[in-house]
């Protein structure tokens, strides 16, 4: 009995399952068709299946580390696509990594739209970045501050600490963004290796104009605090 590659190669369907189906299809969707369809088993065992899906979920990264690309070029492509995903979820950072970054900290207590950018470095300072006439300049010494390493916590995650502020220091937890790069959260903080976007709740629908009594005035000013309020609070969606 003839192999599925001899078939493929005889029946001229080989470079339509390499070149439009294997790149479009996902490592769920392949699973499940391997359940019920022989032709789909055989290639899930077959290599060039395992090196579409690995070459898929490596292009829609935003980084990757060099171990897992050195992988992708000298290593079998099944166990390249296990560590791509090992690596999706692992929660921890390299010294190379932290400092390779440049960070944006978005802090729950500021009113700023925009967020402050930091760099790590190795001797633990941790440098602003100021943004002057469209050029990223090195802030001054008053903004360099102290950063560390944390002992991992219960639940296996990494931890840093960070300090912002005198007499402040936020305890950072380490997770890996499979697009972005990584996230440090800790309770008055986020860092990202990547721009995020800010959810801010919508602003309350106007009030009808009534006549002036000394009862609207009030409600002016409490519409006014309302309005500041809404303005202050922020919320994180860093997955969006």
């Amino acid at each position: 009995m003839a192999s599925l590659s001899e078939l493929l190669a005889s029946t001229g369907v080989q470079d339509v399952l390499e070149h439009h189906l294997l790149p479009h299809l996902s490592i769920r969707s392949l699973s499940h068709l391997s359940q019920t369809c022989s032709v789909s088993r055989q290639l899930v065992l077959a290599s060039d299946c395992w090196r579409h899906l690995c070459d898929d979920v490596l292009a829609a990264r935003t980084y990757v580390p060099q171990e897992l690309m050195a992988m992708r070029q000298t290593g079998p492509p099944r166990e390249c696509l296990r560590a791509c995903v090992t690596d999706a979820s692992r929660s921890s950072i390299t010294l190379d990594e932290l400092c390779a970054f440049e960070w944006r900290a978005y802090l729950a207590e500021s009113t700023r739209k925009a967020p402050l950018r930091f760099q790590f470095a190795a001797d633990g300072h941790l440098t602003r970045i100021a943004r002057a006439e469209d050029a990223l300049t090195h802030g001054s010494d008053e903004h360099v501050k102290r950063w560390a390493w944390a002992p991992v916590d219960a639940r296996g995650k990494q931890r840093l600490l960070v300090q912002l502020e005198p007499r402040k220091v936020l305890v950072c937890t380490v997770s890996r963004h499979s697009l972005g790069g990584f996230v440090l959260t800790s309770e008055r903080a986020v860092f990202t290796s990547w721009e995020i976007r800010i959810a801010r709740p919508a602003a309350p629908p106007a009030v009808p104009s009534a006549p002036s009594s000394p009862d609207s005035s009030k409600r002016k000013r409490a519409v006014a605090d309302e309005h500041t309020v809404l303005k202050r609070a922020r919320s994180y969606d860093i997955y969006s």
